[in-house]
């Protein structure tokens, strides 16, 4: 270590506050209190100034203590460097309305059709130059390094990595739909027989399987129903149900997304929901623009639940 190194190790930011307590104040005791210390060790702290410098720093005459010229001449400079060193510890303040970032989130689609409407209108909102990049999640999960990109991922638990922290955002539940004029829309109860008298629309993202939650639901009763059509996303489904007799079994939420010539009615047989949490990687938890956006994902499912 070179020597002007070790001078720079001796002014520790202990001694700096020190000094510019005393200097200050005037006074060991006012000093010590304000530092939050005994007046044995601000005493020590002074001795240890007084080695470093070669100087006494301070001497007492009838107006008190005094800065002697060897002092006065460090009292700017320390102030200066406490100045500095305060400056190091304050994060840059995050103003959304400058960044121009690009910001991607990874998501079922589901989870898209639901909420990229609403998320794009608060974001913008906020930050008009910021651009939004949805992608879908893969079936095999997270644990993918195709994710190292993502800034969020919004998802059922069973894509959520352990590596990274799952937030949970809300839970959701399953009713059956159907044009408005369809027939299963005029009856006053739904039985399982008029429940299955009809061909149903399976939205399977991944795979393409002909089988889902309602499915197993029938399955606990010994029933099973036709499936008519298997598609990959939700964004078709409202088109489909308004042009044929195909109903239906998806989340509440996406009610709205279907359109006013979609109706919803109640399963015969209980169907088991699910959550979406929240995840993103763990680098970024402590990200202020990641927090930004994790805000604005929550306040935008709040209001489309205040809808639902």
């Amino acid at each position: 270590m070179l020597a002007a190194d070790r001078k720079i190790v001796r002014w520790d930011p202990k001694l700096l506050l020190a000094f510019d307590a005393l200097s200050r104040l005037g006074s060991v005791t006012e000093a010590a209190e304000k530092l939050n210390i005994t007046q044995q060790g601000l005493s020590t702290q002074l001795a240890r100034l007084r080695e470093i410098t070669g100087d006494s720093l301070f001497h007492w005459s009838n107006s008190g203590m005094q800065l002697t010229p060897t002092a006065e001449k460090l009292s700017p400079r320390v102030t200066a460097a406490i100045a500095a060193l305060e400056d190091l510890n304050k994060l840059e303040e995050f103003d959304p309305n400058i960044i121009d970032n690009e910001i991607t989130i990874a998501s079922t689609d589901y989870v898209i059709t639901l909420l990229a409407p609403t998320l794009l209108r608060m974001l913008r909102e906020e930050s008009p130059n910021v651009t939004l990049r949805l992608r879908h999640i893969e079936h095999k999960g997270l644990n993918s390094s195709s994710y190292d990109d993502v800034d969020l991922v919004l998802s059922v638990p069973e894509f959520l990595s352990p590596k990274g922290s799952g937030l949970h955002l809300f839970s959701e539940t399953y009713s059956g739909f159907a044009r408005s004029g369809h027939p299963i829309n005029q009856a006053k109860s739904i039985s399982i027989e008029d429940f299955l008298r009809y061909d149903h629309v399976l939205v399977s993202p991944f795979k393409g399987d002909a089988f889902g939650p309602t499915d197993v639901a029938l399955q606990n009763v010994g029933k099973a129903r036709r499936i008519g059509l298997v598609v990959p996303d939700f964004s078709v489904v409202g088109d489909i149900l308004s042009k044929t007799d195909l109903i239906c079994i998806l989340p509440d939420r996406l009610q709205e997304s279907l359109g006013s010539s979609i109706s919803r009615f109640q399963t015969p047989v209980p169907i088991e929901g699910f959550d979406i949490f929240a995840y993103r990687p763990k680098h970024l938890e402590n990200d202020p623009l990641n927090n930004w956006l994790l805000e604005i994902v929550r306040r935008c499912v709040s209001e489309i639940s205040l809808n639902k």
